[in-house]
């Protein structure tokens, strides 16, 4: 397990993270939360629910960046997951069974599944958990730079199992 500055991100810190940029994108622009929701997703309750504590789907987070001008994070997760699939040398129901104990779980995501940001939290963090600091600076390169995603270290995986390792 990995400690220091690789510690896992707690289960709720991207939802928290989301509603700030709606808190600041309101004050910005000085929107009521009715207007914001009905704006964003024709949903005037959208705001009160997500600061009253609900979680939020993916999908509909990537509308309501799309709508306050900021990248989306739905298609960016996908292809983090299949860079760290690569990466690691990890079959997908072997990351999905240990990360999700749902073996389908990549499957789904890639037929239109939109996840929660409480299963996105919990999913990076057993990737952050599960890799090196080369494996997730690879992970990275994939993603942020377009790099092709190519396996890092020499040790092959056994029966395509995620073993920990520290940095």
């Amino acid at each position: 397990m990995n400690t220091g500055t690789d510690t896992a991100r707690t289960f709720d810190e991207s939802r928290k993270a989301f509603v700030e940029k709606i808190k600041a994108y309101m004050a910005r622009k000085n929107v009521t939360r009715t207007g914001f929701g009905r704006d964003a997703l024709r949903d005037g309750r959208f705001v009160g629910r997500v600061l009253g504590g609900s979680d939020v789907r993916l999908r509909t987070a990537d509308k309501v960046l799309a709508h306050m001008g900021l990248e989306p994070v739905g298609r960016r997760f996908l292809k983090e997951i299949k860079a760290f699939l690569k990466v690691t040398r990890t079959k997908s129901y072997v990351f999905g069974e240990e990360a999700m104990s749902d073996p389908t779980f990549v499957l789904k995501l890639e037929r239109g599944r939109s996840p929660t940001f409480r299963t996105f939290d919990r999913v990076r963090a057993y990737m952050t958990d599960k890799s090196s600091a080369a494996e997730r600076e690879a992970v990275r390169a994939a993603v942020e730079d377009g790099a092709t995603a190519v396996p890092v270290g020499r040790a092959k995986r056994r029966r395509g199992r995620c073993k920990s390792t520290s940095t």
